[in-house]
């Protein structure tokens, strides 16, 4: 799901990094985070979730001006 959602990032104009495990950066800025959980029994899965959260409290422009040599 990070791979994802970086070049997500990256097709809207930012360069992005993936932070292990469970964050993409831009511009050294986190912009979204994800959450992975299972619940298992007797070595089996049960079942299991995976969730992402993406910094929508950002300006038009930031994730653009998060690239300009300032923010690197």
């Amino acid at each position: 799901m990070a791979v994802v959602l970086a070049r997500i990032v990256e097709r809207l104009g930012a360069e992005a990094a993936i932070k292990w495990p469970n964050d993409v950066l831009a511009g050294g800025r986190k912009v979204a985070g994800i959450l992975a959980e299972a619940v298992t029994a007797g070595g089996r899965v049960l079942g299991a979730a995976l969730g992402a959260g993406v910094n929508l409290a950002m300006e038009p422009g930031d994730l653009a001006a998060s690239t300009s040599p300032q923010h690197r």
